[in-house]
């Protein structure tokens, strides 16, 4: 289908090999998709002030889903993919910045009212007596310290993304933690 040296510019080629049953096809016109649009998505996520590569990276992958499973139930049906490939990439990277900034008010409200509730207070760090060292230093170096994730990484020696994943992981487990023991208290 996709010659070696074959610059990916043909639509219909890439439609048909995604809704084609042929793995070897679909893979093909995948990688043809990436490399096709891939700066392009960055640069609309760069356009809404959106830096962040693994962010960008998790756009991709979505906005590449979106195309393959809308092509397969043959939910599209277009003559300029890529028109088609902006519109998704671009409302994928506002559902992006939409969980980011619902995710960080979620946050703020937690930890404000940690701050203003001294029983609250005992609760988290009576959780962080049974979480994992790791998750420890990110909370109370993230929420106390007030550190970036960026220096946090520099200071465990970890890779940004892995550590921004576990404070987001840490944190649910924080917070399950607490809620757990404010139900059991009668809160």
């Amino acid at each position: 289908m996709f010659r070696r040296g074959s610059n990916c510019n043909n639509d219909e080629q890439i439609i048909e090999g995604l809704i084609s049953n042929n793995p070897t096809k679909i893979e093909e016109a995948a990688n043809c998709l990436y490399k096709r649009f891939r700066k392009k998505i960055l640069k609309i996520g760069y356009k809404l002030n959106r830096r962040d590569k693994e962010e960008g990276n998790d756009v991709i992958q979505e906005t590449m889903q979106a195309l393959y499973e809308g092509f397969k139930k043959r939910k599209f049906h277009t003559e300029n993919l890529g028109g088609l490939v902006y519109r998704i990439a671009y409302h994928k990277w506002i559902d992006q910045i939409n969980r980011n900034r619902n995710d960080l008010e979620l946050q703020d409200v937690f930890w404000q009212a940690v701050k203003e509730d001294s029983d609250l207070s005992v609760l988290v760090h009576e959780c962080l007596e049974y979480m994992a060292e790791d998750c420890k230093t990110i909370i109370i170096d993230y929420w106390q310290e007030e550190k970036s994730l960026e220096q946090i990484a520099r200071d465990l020696e970890k890779p940004y993304g892995s550590t921004k994943h576990r404070h987001i992981k840490c944190r649910k487990i924080l917070r399950a933690c607490v809620e757990r023991k404010m139900k059991n208290n009668g809160r």
